[in-house]
């Protein structure tokens, strides 16, 4: 938390690192131990605490403890599964194909070259401490492994993870991202980040050029829409000539002329099941060409939904009950029907 701007800047190199991990500051592990000659009886007890080694775990980009990086990502791009769309970022509701490409000037890959990758939310501080959740479920954490050219693996946010070896210089990285429908809604206004791990496998433990690479941190694509939240069952056409009154007096369609008053009335049912909540709804009138899809507004209007009443009755959901009848604003005279904005 606090350091989503040096995220967001990271660079090829290691970047402005947060003051945790500059230089050779590192997080490391603390043991304590305490022995008992009788398990029981704390008399006798002898405590001892090794904290004198210095940690090795580097900040993205970073070889383990402030040594140098010697990879870099490029080639990008992000893929809905579904639409088969390239498209800029994750999608929190809908699987995202995410491919890049890991280079080395050096030449350390390959058929052993191993690559993991993961990806996690970057929440606030309010988010993650003093709660009984584990680092899992705080950052929305997963993580996968692979070794190049084996079948894809999956884990749970991650799926259809593989790696392929392009040449001695160049690894391909692709994986799915696909959230449960449960954990989508705390993805809005969350950013994430995404990373990779290689290293040179002919290297020594002493020597190795390990690193995590930041792959890429954005905002989440979050649509608050609720798919499936609103069925329309018909739209009601009432032309100047007839009174708005009766619901079956409408027509399925217009055909008038230029400057006729024109009305429509729709019902439409809300799935309550949902547990969602209409939180703007605004009409278009367009006009709309068949053959191209090409469309463009004649007119819109946004009801301001404000003072609902909520409405509990069991064993539905609650809801919100909305009376709203209020005008267009045109120079009409009092009444007209062609001047209404109405919603209940």
């Amino acid at each position: 938390d606090g350091d989503l701007t040096n995220l967001q800047n990271l660079l090829l190199t290691s970047g402005t690192q947060p003051a945790l991990f500059t230089s050779t500051n590192s997080l490391k592990y603390v043991f304590d131990a305490q022995l008992n000659t009788t398990l029981s009886n704390p008399n006798g007890t002898k405590t001892a605490s090794v904290d004198s080694n210095l940690g090795s775990v580097g900040w993205f980009n970073e070889n383990l403890n402030g040594g140098n990086n010697l990879y870099a990502v490029r080639d990008l791009v992000y893929t809905n599964v579904d639409t088969a769309q390239v498209v800029n970022r994750i999608d929190s509701q809908q699987k995202t194909n995410v491919a890049f490409n890991i280079t080395n000037a050096f030449n350390p890959f390959t058929v052993n070259t191993s690559v993991s990758v993961g990806i996690a939310i970057l929440p606030n501080a309010s988010d993650y401490q003093q709660n009984t959740n584990t680092i899992n479920e705080n950052f929305v954490l997963d993580t996968d492994f692979t070794t190049v050219g084996l079948t894809p693996v999956a884990s749970s946010i991650i799926s259809n993870y593989s790696a392929t070896l392009v040449g001695p210089g160049e690894v391909s990285v692709e994986f799915d991202v696909d959230y449960l429908t449960a954990i989508e809604p705390t993805l809005e206004n969350k950013n994430y980040v995404i990373w990779a791990a290689t290293c040179d496998e002919t290297a020594t433990a002493g020597n190795t050029d390990r690193v995590s690479l930041k792959v890429d941190t954005q905002l989440y694509d979050f649509n608050p829409d609720v798919e499936d939240l609103i069925f329309i069952d018909t739209i009601n056409h009432f032309p100047h000539n007839v009174n708005d009154t009766v619901l079956a007096d409408g027509f399925d369609d217009y055909k008038g002329w230029i400057e006729d008053g024109f009305e429509i009335v729709v019902p439409f049912q809300l799935n309550n099941d949902l547990t969602a909540k209409i939180q703007n709804l605004k009409v278009h009138f367009s006009a709309w060409n068949p053959s191209t899809d090409d469309r463009f507004d004649l007119q819109s209007y946004n009801y301001t939904i404000s003072g609902g009443v909520i409405i509990s009755s069991p064993p539905l959901n609650p809801y919100l009950n909305y009376n709203i009848n209020t005008t267009r604003g045109f120079n009409l005279v009092n009444g007209s029907q062609f001047n209404n904005a109405v919603l209940t």
